[in-house]
């Protein structure tokens, strides 16, 4: 599985980041638990790896691995602080991302930018001066989706699609784990009407629609479509054209579509107070310089998003030094507490930036 670390490495060579695309290259999987943040630890093994070759000194990566393992088994406040804030990387910057991308006040340039709940199309190739995406595909052309569950269900209708057009609709929920697909080796080129419902809507699914459960409320598609040249990119518009995204009241006609106006940003070096305030934007590079007010972002994040699956003991032990959901670490702790959480951030930035080195 990719995790946390992985994620942002491959972010660091972004040079002008708009969404957490860059954080995976477009392509997640796995769903991420911080006592599996490296590959050799878990949590019924937290024992540090054997070395590669008998008597040898251990390499860079297995150096992480022993920390992880002893972090991990710690119940030490900074130890806990480093585990929220390597594990708070990809949640926060999703929900940055999210903030971001659907505001209002940030110029619709781009594509995925726009309301929640709407889909947004690249209409070209992209090519060597694109610069939202870590390594894009120079042979399918982009949309996107950001949704907002929380409300009701969004409906997705995807048209029939030529057998030999490839094309894939890729799901995945607020801490970037791939939770669904749809597409030519997942479905079939038939297409069909899907209703994405999120963790806590247990309302009926309408006739002729497949429910799709996101574990989270905040969830994001990304779609490609196979173009065959440059000289076939007309042909993908009519499919792109035909790609439906509606909120559930608004397909059946029983609520006027909105002036849509996004949930609250991220907290980081935005106010509240100036409704055309830009969000902080996800570019990884500002997670640290927020400095303990990231604890709060990670608990705003948590928000409608339930961990998927379930991590009791990450929640508890975060939650032993004031972080979860709703929670302001950065005004409600203790100066000691305090203090552990910008050591948090010191030491897991120190180990983010050497499993990227790595």
């Amino acid at each position: 599985m990719f995790n946390s670390i992985e994620r942002y490495s491959r972010s660091k060579i972004i040079k002008n980041v708009i969404t957490l695309f860059s954080l995976a290259g477009l392509c997640f999987s796995g769903s991420f638990n911080v006592l599996q943040f490296l590959p050799a630890v878990n949590a019924a093994d937290p024992s540090p790896p054997l070395a590669t070759t008998s008597g040898s000194a251990q390499s860079p990566i297995e150096q992480l691995n022993t920390k992880m393992a002893q972090l991990s088994s710690s119940n030490n406040p900074a130890d806990i602080a480093t585990l929220a804030y390597i594990w708070g990387f990809s949640p926060v910057t999703m929900k940055r991302q999210f903030d971001f991308v659907t505001s209002p006040n940030v110029p619709p340039e781009g594509v995925g930018r726009g309301p929640a709940n709407t889909i947004t199309c690249a209409r070209d190739l992209q090519n060597a001066n694109a610069t939202d995406v870590v390594s894009p595909n120079s042979d399918t052309l982009y949309c996107f989706v950001h949704f907002d569950l929380k409300k009701e269900p969004v409906v997705l209708i995807v048209p029939p699609v030529a057998v030999d057009r490839y094309y894939t609709f890729e799901f995945l929920d607020a801490y970037t784990n791939v939770f669904s697909y749809l597409g030519t080796r997942a479905t079939g080129s038939n297409g069909g009407t899907y209703l994405i419902a999120g963790p806590d809507w247990n309302g009926q699914v309408p006739q002729g629609m497949t429910k799709i459960w996101s574990p989270t409320n905040l969830a994001w598609i990304i779609n490609h479509i196979l173009a065959k040249g440059s000289s076939d990119v007309t042909n993908v518009h009519p499919i792109q054209d035909k790609i439906i995204v509606k909120p559930l009241s608004v397909f059946q006609g029983k609520a006027v579509v909105e002036n849509v106006t996004q949930p609250s940003t991220s907290t980081a070096n935005v106010s509240s107070s100036s409704s055309k305030q830009v969000p902080i934007g996800p570019q990884p590079y500002l997670i640290a310089p927020t400095g303990i007010k990231i604890y709060d972002e990670i608990g705003n994040a948590m928000i409608g998003n339930p961990l998927n699956p379930p991590n009791p003991a990450l929640v508890t032990k975060m939650e032993s030094i004031g972080i979860g959901p709703g929670k302001t670490p950065s005004t409600e702790a203790n100066d000691t507490i305090k203090a552990a959480l910008q050591t948090g951030i010191e030491e897991g930035q120190k180990m983010i930036d050497a499993r990227v080195a790595n």
